[in-house]
């Protein structure tokens, strides 16, 4: 369980649509569509990923399989990299953002 409330982030309204991107298939495949996100943890359903903060202020995590997840703050939200695919666009569902990069 996270330490504290954290934030909840989600896929960004209309970023699965019809035909949703492959950032976002592999957001949905790797359990990363939605999350919550405690300071440098981050849990999706019942896995926690430790992140590591980069000298760019991303958070960098490592999942199983060897794929790196990276989360960079855009604007209100934040943009998941995974791997050196485009990214997906996240949005804060909850939360007091504290601790997002």
């Amino acid at each position: 369980m996270p330490a504290r409330a954290g934030e909840v982030w989600a896929i960004a309204d209309g970023g699965v649509a019809d035909a949703p991107s492959p950032a976002a298939v592999a957001a949905f495949v790797e359990g990363l569509h939605a999350f919550v996100l405690d300071g440098e943890r981050l849990h999706a359903g019942s896995v926690r990923h430790d992140g590591a903060r980069q000298d760019d202020g991303s958070l960098l995590f490592l999942l199983p399989g060897g794929l790196q997840a990276r989360l960079v703050r855009d604007g209100d939200g934040l943009l998941l990299h995974l791997g050196e695919g485009d990214p997906v666009r996240l949005q804060r569902r909850a939360g007091d953002g504290e601790g997002v990069p």
